[in-house]
């Protein structure tokens, strides 16, 4: 077997374009919440999980020579980034991640169910492991979380924002675990389904 020359989970690059698996600190933006209601959101940390072709490609827009209307002639423009909150590891833990973004009550994560988190065992989270020298603490990104923030709203703030990156093996491994756990299939109870078949029988 052929040894990888990566040899760290995180690198830092010279952030002359957005990347998947950047880890981004302090992002601020706002959704659209019940009755149109601007709703405010923080957080520590987030991933960019959008395809890395996709962000090269879009960064290309930037060249791109608009047509005498205006328009640019370009069809890989990419009007927005998909994004995963990170949380630090003791809050997923403690249940506390969600109560003050949504007013979730926390439930505390038992000690089972939390070796496998910290083992990528289980399909809705991703545990990072800490690197003090970029200052970065254990995190859970929790899957169920994903946000589309505007291409241009976070280019403007993306030199801000950045902390690292995660490498390419480790982020192609947490972009291949991020769609599996989108892409599930909730299958019906089946020995229910047979006996209200049997019962209409």
């Amino acid at each position: 077997m052929l040894k990888s020359k990566i040899t760290t989970v995180y690198e830092k690059h010279n952030c002359q374009r957005i990347c998947q698996g950047d880890i981004l600190r302090d992002v601020q933006f706002y959704i659209i919440g019940k009755g149109s209601a601007q709703v405010d959101l923080k957080f520590p940390y987030v991933i960019v999980i959008s395809q890395d072709c996709d962000l090269e490609e879009g960064e290309k827009k930037k060249v791109a020579k608009p047509t005498p209307e205006g328009l640019i002639e370009f069809n890989q423009y990419l009007p927005n980034i998909l994004i995963l909150p990170a949380f630090p590891a003791e809050l997923v833990k403690q249940g506390e991640h969600l109560k003050e973004l949504f007013s979730v009550k926390p439930v505390n994560i038992g000690s089972d169910l939390w070796k496998f988190i910290k083992k990528n065992s289980d399909p809705r989270y991703q545990f990072l492991h800490s690197d003090v020298a970029l200052q970065i603490p254990e995190m859970v990104i929790d899957f169920k979380i994903h946000y589309s923030v505007p291409f241009c709203y976070f280019e403007e703030k993306y030199k801000k924002f950045y902390l690292a990156t995660i490498n390419e093996l480790f982020r192609e491994r947490l972009s291949q675990r991020f769609f599996s756990y989108l892409n599930r299939i909730g299958l019906p109870n089946i020995k229910t389904l047979s006996m209200s078949v049997e019962e209409a029988q």
